[in-house]
């Protein structure tokens, strides 16, 4: 063997010795590491894909969510036992007789009335009158609502977002354009707000028929909450089969608002035609209540049609 040849054989036989030798054991621990590792690698990878996943499905979730309405206002409240019934049920007859204290507590503003009999001929009168139950109202009617609230949770100006169905809708058209044509005829088919201005019209009675139907508006919200409240009280306490198609609240405002607006009217001189025409419609609108799925809204837009025409 040549010199150079020894060489070479030295050179491989130190390369080899110089590489590290590894046992079977620490193979087989490095390909454990490697598998763990890889494990881990994995685990990551699927929870960022769900974590990208989870947008799209909050979003499928969030359109495939029902409308929020009075059955799921129900069906997510407790139920109640039936003495909590009758305690709510209680609660709200208390709050409706408080809104019909406050509707006719303004009578006490008459005692005042002589002070403007003497000023610009007396006109002022009126206005000072609905002028101050307007201002009586409006706080009253706020604070009321605040109460009715806390103390029972139910609110009142409350929207229902069910919608209503074409025969609903078209029941609540006839009920307010039934009545519009029954008035219009007892005046000599003559439209109300027209016949309530007479025919020499001046600033003064624009300005007193304006604050009169103010005064109107205002005083409906409060017989609206009487018939909402009137309603569900009696429905809590009665039970039977037809209790949601039974206008409980129309028929307390009829028998209570509608008829002391008649001895107002008698006792203070006013046109009782009207007073006698306002118990039937406080009936009405305590069936459009119902008709439009007890929203305050509708009912109170749709009253106060069937009021001033």
């Amino acid at each position: 063997m040549s010199g150079q040849e020894s060489k070479n054989l030295n050179a491989e036989k130190k390369t080899t010795e110089e590489l590290p030798v590894f046992a079977p054991d620490e193979t087989s621990q490095a390909d454990e590491a490697v598998e763990a590792l890889a494990g881990i690698i994995d685990e990551k990878t699927e929870n960022c894909g769900k974590q990208s996943c989870e947008p799209e499905t909050c979003n499928e979730q969030s359109d495939a969510e029902p409308p929020h309405n009075e059955q799921t206002e129900k069906a997510d409240s407790p139920a109640l036992t039936p003495a909590e019934q009758k305690r709510l049920a209680i609660k709200y007859i208390i709050f409706a007789a408080i809104a019909l204290a406050g509707m006719y507590f303004v009578q006490i503003f008459h005692v005042f009335a002589p002070l403007f009999d003497k000023i610009y001929y007396g006109n002022l009168t009126t206005i000072f009158f609905y002028a101050c139950n307007v201002i009586f109202w409006i706080p009253f009617i706020v604070v009321l609502y605040k109460q009715i609230k806390k103390h029972t949770g139910y609110k009142v100006f409350r929207r229902n977002r069910e919608e209503v169905s074409l025969k609903r809708s078209l029941i609540i058209y006839a009920c307010a354009l039934v009545p519009i044509f029954i008035v219009s005829a007892a005046l000599g088919f003559e439209i109300k707000v027209v016949f309530e201005l007479g025919k020499k019209v001046t600033g003064m009675q624009l300005t007193t028929n304006a604050i009169m139907y103010v005064h109107g508006a205002v005083k409906l919200i409060l017989t609206v909450i009487i018939i909402e409240l009137v309603q569900e009280a009696a429905q809590l306490l009665y039970k039977g089969k037809y209790s949601e198609y039974i206008p409980f609240g129309g028929i307390a405002a009829c028998l209570i608002c509608g008829f002391t607006d008649v001895i107002v009217a008698y006792g203070t001189g006013l046109f009782t035609m009207f007073a006698w025409l306002y118990v039937a419609f406080n009936l009405l609108y305590g069936v459009i209540y119902l008709l439009s799925k007890k929203n305050f809204f509708v009912t109170y837009f749709v009253s106060l049609i069937i009021y001033i025409l």
